[in-house]
């Protein structure tokens, strides 16, 4: 013997094997549907003693459910379950030369007829009560494409807190220049994006770096300004010609300020005129034949 109950939206079945079909059993595996989906509005049933007990209308009462039964002798007002019977009965009496115990041939139809689309709702019972099929040994040998691209969206994805740097933070950016030291110690100044920065490598030099091109240090710069010309990003250094100013020196003599010495550019020579040449053939007369 069992019960059978089964959900009139989403088609969903729940079988539940019964030794005694007596009124306490029936409300206890009841209570025990309700606490796993909620309560229902509405409960359609046959005309069973244990449907037809006072004490069955009390626990319906106390749960709010209104409680329908069907004519006597007029199974179609509980088509749905009635017809499920059916295909339950079916399905056990084809399984009989299979192996495993009565749970387990249960088991197996319920995992198949729930997630088999139902011809009322054109949709699984699984899909309408869980939001999702449930999983089978076929999802397994073949994950879906959007567990895939999760998983490989993951691997990809690296922490933001490594990343992030405030203003004066001692950093070691990196040095594109041959013959030098890949990393070398530099001082954030502003941020420019978000993951951009610029560092001052020495005073008044700074270079301009993607989060990934620096890394938390506790260090300060050092070095020459001559040596910090950044060869993929040019320097803030001023570009204009430096002049040169002249030091008092101490002399018996008497003393004349040295002039600043200024480079001028040379002028560019114009590109070489180039002649067109002309061909030296005749042209003929065209002459046309008389027909």
């Amino acid at each position: 013997m069992s019960l059978v109950i089964v959900d009139s939206y989403s088609k969903w079945p729940i079988v539940k094997i019964m030794n005694k079909t007596s009124t306490s059993k029936t409300t206890e595996i009841l209570r025990a549907t309700f606490a796993g989906f909620g309560l229902c509005d509405e409960l359609v049933s046959d005309n069973g003693p244990q449907f037809s007990s006072e004490e069955f209308k009390i626990f319906m009462k106390l749960n709010g459910i209104r409680h329908i039964t069907s004519a006597p002798y007029h199974p179609k007002t509980n088509g749905l379950a009635e017809r499920f019977v059916q295909s339950f009965k079916q399905a056990l009496k084809s399984s009989t030369n299979d192996k495993g115990t009565l749970q387990t041939k249960l088991s197996r139809f319920l995992m198949n007829y729930r997630n088999t689309e139902h011809s009322t709702t054109g949709e699984t019972p699984a899909k309408l009560m869980l939001g999702r099929n449930l999983t089978t040994r076929l999802d397994k040998i073949k994950p879906s494409l959007e567990e895939r691209v999760s998983k490989n969206q993951a691997k990809m994805v690296r922490s933001n807190v490594e990343r992030n740097f405030e203003v004066q933070d001692s950093v070691m950016i990196r040095d594109y220049r041959d013959k030098h030291e890949k990393w070398i110690p530099g001082v954030v100044k502003t941020k420019t994006g978000p993951v951009s920065y610029n560092v001052e490598i020495y005073p008044g030099v700074t270079w301009r770096r993607h989060a990934d091109q620096l890394r938390a240090a506790n260090v300060t710069p050092a070095g020459s300004p001559e040596i910090f010309v950044d060869p993929v990003i040019p320097s803030t250094q001023s570009k204009s010609s430096v002049e040169s100013v002249s030091q008092p020196v101490e002399s018996s003599g008497p003393t004349s300020p040295q002039k600043a010495k200024v480079t001028t550019p040379k002028p560019k020579e114009p590109p070489p005129v180039v002649e067109l040449r002309r061909s030296s053939r005749t042209v003929k007369k065209r002459v046309l034949m008389d027909l």
